[in-house]
């Protein structure tokens, strides 16, 4: 289990990981273009350490991107995730709410006799 297990922690990494894949590079040609040692780049798509905001910005501009663009879209996706958490939970919580049987004898002799 990593270390840093939070959504946009987790999108960071899946956002770098497809840019670099996007690219055709591989994880020892961005460490080599980064200066990032490989050891540390794994630790770091594993969760186990955090990327720093001198490596995003070291990995965007050899991604040829903007590294708030990196910040921007895993935010985006985790906002995503976390709205679609949050209405899962909702959902399940209505439906031990509503349209259930009585709890009572009366109640659930009631609920029987409708159609």
């Amino acid at each position: 289990m990593s270390k840093y297990e939070s959504l946009f922690t987790q999108r960071v990494i899946e956002v770098i990981e497809n840019r670099r894949r996007d690219r055709n590079m591989t994880i020892d040609d961005l460490c080599a273009a980064t200066g990032i040692g490989r050891n540390s780049y794994y630790n770091k798509i594993r969760g186990d350490r955090c990327f720093n905001t001198e490596e995003i910005d070291a990995i965007a501009r050899v991604l040829g991107c903007d590294p708030f663009l990196i910040l921007e879209e895993a935010s985006a996706k985790a906002q995503i995730e976390s709205d679609a958490q949050l209405a899962k939970k909702a959902f399940a919580r209505m439906q031990t709410l509503v349209a259930k049987p009585g709890d009572t004898k009366a109640e659930q002799e009631a609920y029987e006799e409708l159609p």
